[in-house]
Order: structure tokens, then sequence, then C-alpha cells
């Protein structure tokens, strides 16, 4: 898969080090969810089951906030899902499925209904440039 963007004549150039971040950031997306999803489900004091004893012990001199440390995590994860999902509102639907398969899994663009590679490279750039500009990073 390509992993470069074209420098000439596109509106949408990143930096390198931020358009990696950024790719990265939508190829994760799916671990990025679950990921948030179990974030619910841990809880800020760990027992063991079988004799009700408390795992988790705060080491050293300052008291841990373990709630709103999850918290911080949480919305943190919830930020850049919502950067993914608002940018990919924005694309023409015509073109959503097939940039998200193409930077996921891999697959290529289907050329057949009339758009070329060019097209398809623009609109993925469009894509990665308007999740940076979600998360603020523009």
């Amino acid at each position: 898969m390509r992993d470069y963007q074209p420098k000439k004549h596109n509106p949408y150039w990143l930096r390198r080090g931020l358009y990696h971040r950024i790719l990265w950031l939508v190829k994760d997306y799916d671990e990025i969810r679950e990921q948030w999803e179990s974030l619910l489900e841990e809880s800020p004091m760990m027992f063991d089951e079988e004799d009700g004893v408390r795992i988790y012990q705060p080491h050293g001199n300052k008291t841990g906030d373990r709630t709103a440390d999850i918290a911080i995590r949480r919305a943190k994860l919830f930020e850049e899902l919502q950067a993914v999902d608002r940018a990919i509102e924005e694309i023409e639907p015509f073109y959503r499925q097939g940039i998200l398969n193409h930077i996921r899994r891999g697959d290529w663009f289907n050329t057949t209904n009339g758009a070329s590679l060019r097209t398809w490279y623009r609109k993925q750039a469009e894509f990665l440039f308007r999740v940076a500009s979600n998360l603020g990073n523009i």
C-alpha cells in the first residue's frame, strides 16, 4: 500500500510525521474503539475474586486518582474517534468506504466506477487532512 502523499498540487499536504501519525490513527480505528469501550469496564479498584483482597495498591508518595486517569484516557480516545468520524462524514458518500478500506486493509481503489486513481488519492489526502484538522493539529 502506498503510504506517501503527493507533494505537487496537493492543497491537503501534511508534514511527514503528522501525516503518518494520522494515517496510523485511522488504521488503528477499530483497536482504539475497543480500547475506549473496555475502559468502561475497568474498575478503579482491582480485587482478587477468590480472596476479595485489593490488588491495586498505590506506590510512591503521591496519591493516584485512578478514576480520573481512566476518564482522561477515555476522553482522549473519544476525541480521536470523533475526529475520524466527523472527517469521514465530510467526504462524499461514494468515496467513504473505499478510502477506509484502502487505509485500514490495503484494498485497492475501485477505478471501474469512473473515478481515477488520482481522484481516489486526492480524496484520501483530503480525508486525512480533515482528521488532522478535527484534532486541532492544523
